[in-house]
């Protein structure tokens, strides 16, 4: 619960912003801006994103907004070498459509509550299987997107029995 007279001292100022779908002339310059930083985090890093791809990526409408396209650069950064081409951006964007997954692995009936550690579980064996899912069953790739070992994924993709 956020404190009334704290919430008084900090709105100065309401600023109100259109949904980024709304601003499409503010996506090249954001692509721009997540790709600098993203350069400036990894020095020898060189990303170029092409034309029909950016194409692709101003067409998108972004509905989870500035943090869904930073998150899509970040993607590419640390999937892609060199140049970015259609084929190297997410299959929900290509489609224009965000993923929409059957079962929400986090999902249970109020009155049938789990071990923490069986939620953990079935979280964790979804990410990974998106995971390798967005790089095409390419451990290595999936392993240094998760941050984690090419070993620690192998022992995790058997403990899920994933392939």
């Amino acid at each position: 619960r956020f404190r009334e007279d704290l919430f008084y001292r900090l709105d100065v100022v309401t600023i109100e912003l259109p949904p980024l779908r709304e601003r499409r002339e503010d996506i090249p310059l954001l692509i721009e801006h997540f790709l600098e930083r993203k350069r400036r985090k990894m020095p020898g890093k060189k990303i170029e994103i092409d034309a029909a791809a950016r194409r692709l990526l101003l067409a998108y409408d972004w509905p989870g907004n500035v943090r869904e396209l930073e998150h899509e650069i970040e993607r590419l950064v640390v999937l892609c070498d060199g140049r970015v081409t259609i084929e190297d951006i997410s299959p929900a964007i290509r489609a224009g459509t965000r993923p929409v997954r059957e079962e929400d692995p986090l999902a249970f009936p109020l009155h049938q509550p789990k071990p923490l550690k069986e939620i953990v579980e079935r979280y964790e064996k979804r990410v990974i299987e998106q995971i390798l899912e967005e790089v095409a069953g390419n451990k290595v790739r999936a392993a240094k997107l998760l941050g984690i070992g090419r070993r620690t994924l192998y022992e995790k993709l058997e403990r899920y029995g994933l392939k």
